[in-house]
């Protein structure tokens, strides 16, 4: 609640300056307190569910293992589903290639202090690139996204475990939860904007 309180201050006191950019100054300190408030609240729970099985999800998701993976087992079913197996994987290359060229040197921010994240569920390596935004949360949703526009009922299944990595992230003290919403924005945005070039095949109608 005080990150809520701190955010909507912000905003107030911001809407009462008579100049512009301190109104946007104002609401971005907000913004960036509850970013930290969300991750600490996050950070400090105690759950051995999250513990057990946050690392875990988040080594898989490791230079897109996980997808790659999923990507083969999807190759071996029907056209849909090998069409969603390269439309999630070309996407998530091109999510990849911008995040780390281009998004990740647009604006500085470092690691969250994972020092209040318990130990059994800390990060073993902790990445020394930008925090914003999430590459992990950026392939998650470009895949997920991909393989949804050629077979929607996968896409289901695959944004909750995109959404499971993202959540990993946060809970394992790679990165705040503000940089996971910007991954999974700019995940979702390239695969959305592969469709409209390369639009997915519609089944006939018999």
């Amino acid at each position: 609640m005080a990150g809520w309180n701190a955010t909507a201050a912000a905003i107030r006191n911001g809407m009462t300056r008579d100049h512009p950019l301190s109104a946007i100054r104002e609401v971005t300190r907000g913004l960036g307190r509850l970013d930290r408030a969300v991750f600490e609240a996050v950070a400090d729970s105690p759950s051995p569910l999250l513990d057990r099985a946050m690392p875990a999800l988040t080594r898989a998701a490791d230079h897109s293992k996980l997808w790659i993976v999923l990507a083969a087992v999807l190759s071996q079913g029907p056209p849909s589903t090998r069409r969603g197996a390269v439309r999630g994987l070309t996407s998530l290359a091109a999510t990849s290639l911008l995040t780390n060229q281009v998004a990740k040197r647009l604006r500085r921010r470092a690691r969250p202090d994972g020092g209040s994240v318990p130990l059994a569920r800390r990060a073993r390596r902790l990445p020394t690139s930008n925090s914003l935004p999430s590459g992990h949360a950026a392939s998650a949703a470009a895949f997920a996204v991909g393989v949804g526009l050629e077979s929607p009922g996968l896409g289901i299944g695959l944004a909750l475990l995109a959404g499971l990595v993202g959540l990993s992230r946060v809970a394992t003290g790679a990165h705040y939860p503000g940089d996971v919403v910007a991954g999974f924005g700019l995940g979702a945005a390239v695969a959305v904007l592969g469709g409209r070039i390369v639009p997915p095949v519609v089944p006939a109608q018999l």
